[in-house]
Formats: structure tokens, C-alpha cells, sequence
């Protein structure tokens, strides 16, 4: 019966079995791992939740196709399995349904080992490429923005340092003619030398 209920599960996805919980398909898909420039594969895992449940119909119907027994005779293989299961369980003993797990007494409840994988889906490398015009978001210390409002930003912050030093440099120009002129109104345009010994008929400028 293990092989019976461990076939409807991988095919069904879900398997209900009282005194022992609700058994179930479960499928992650493919994760794109953008740090190290990857995608994890999907993957399938089987999971055991403790619930009180009656069995599922679907269960019997399988069971019953596959022992060639009737409903009746196949729902109470099924009870019987489940019961002695849920008492070897608790004498400490483990069940294994092939291709799904093992099951185990732990504490108050059943847990469910996952079987060892005889083979698996390996990552592939995966590169994201980003046109350069494209809006893409990123993240700036701990905020979220995206690279079309960086550049914007950093264009604009250009902007700015190159008027800094704009202003002060005019000013410097200013302050530049404004001495060269208050000498060139006091002094006039020429250069005037006075001869260490002058004649008599030099006149002093």
C-alpha cells in the first residue's frame, strides 16, 4: 500500500490519510538569483501537515483500481494501513513511501523526511542585460529608485558644482577691471621713466 499512496500523491498532488495528516505536492518555481548571475531550477517538494482528515475519495477510487478490489474493500485496506502506520510511528518506527520521503514520530506529530534525490536540476548561468536607455530599478544605499532619475540627479549635480565656481571667478574679472581702470584714469595710458641725472631742459613727468 505504501507504493499505492505514494503514486496517487506524486500524481495528485495532495493525499489525505487519517491518524497521520494531509500529504502534499508542493512545486517552487525557478528563482533568477541576480547576485551571483544565475537561475535556480524549480523545484518539487512533499510536505506533511498534521490534520485530522477522513480519506480521500480520490484515494479509494486509485487504490481500489489498483488491488482490483472494490470501494468498499479498498477504503478499509486503506484505514487499516493508516492505523497500523500511525502505531508504528509511535513505537519510534519509520514509514517510507518510495519517491516522496519517510515518514517519522517527532514530539507530538509526523514529520516527513525528504528522500534523497538520485538526481536534480542544476542552476544555469544567467547574465541580465540592461540597455543603457531602458528605465531599470536599482538601489541606492537603502532606498529604491531607478537609473534614468540617477542620471538626472548626477546631470543636475553637474550643473550645480560647474556655477560654483563660475560666480567666483566673475567676480575676481570685475574686481580685476575695476583696478585696472582706477589706475589707468590716474596714471594714463603711457609709462613715464625719469633719467637718473635728467638736463637742464628736461622736464620731470
Amino acid at each position: 500500500m505504501n507504493e499505492v499512496i505514494a503514486s496517487y500523491l506524486v500524481q495528485k498532488g495532495s493525499c489525505k490519510l487519517p491518524n497521520i495528516g494531509r500529504l502534499t505536492r508542493e512545486r517552487s518555481f525557478a528563482v533568477n538569483d541576480v547576485a551571483s548571475k544565475e537561475i535556480q531550477p524549480p523545484q518539487i517538494h512533499y510536505n506533511l501537515y498534521n490534520e485530522d482528515n477522513e480519506l480521500s475519495e480520490g484515494l479509494i477510487e486509485y487504490a481500489a483500481e489498483k488491488k482490483s478490489l472494490n470501494l468498499q474493500a479498498a477504503k478499509q485496506l486503506l484505514l487499516t494501513w493508516c492505523d497500523e502506520t500511525a502505531y508504528n510511528l509511535g513505537s519510534n518506527k519509520t514509514v517510507i513511501l518510495p519517491l516522496v520521503g519517510t515518514l517519522k514520530k517527532e514530539g507530538e506529530g509526523i514529520v516527513l523526511l525528504p528522500v534523497k534525490k538520485k538526481f536534480s536540476l542544476s542552476s544555469v548561468k544567467a547574465e541580465r542585460i540592461i540597455h543603457e536607455a531602458d528605465s531599470h530599478k536599482i538601489i541606492v544605499g537603502d532606498k529604491h529608485s531607478t537609473n534614468v532619475a540617477m542620471k538626472e540627479y548626477y546631470n543636475n549635480h553637474e550643473d550645480e558644482q560647474d556655477l560654483r565656481w563660475h560666480k567666483p571667478a566673475l567676480i575676481l574679472f570685475i574686481a580685476a577691471a575695476v583696478t585696472y581702470l582706477i589706475y589707468i584714469t590716474s596714471n594714463g595710458f603711457g609709462v613715464h621713466l625719469n633719467p637718473a641725472e635728467p638736463p637742464s631742459t628736461y622736464i620731470s613727468k
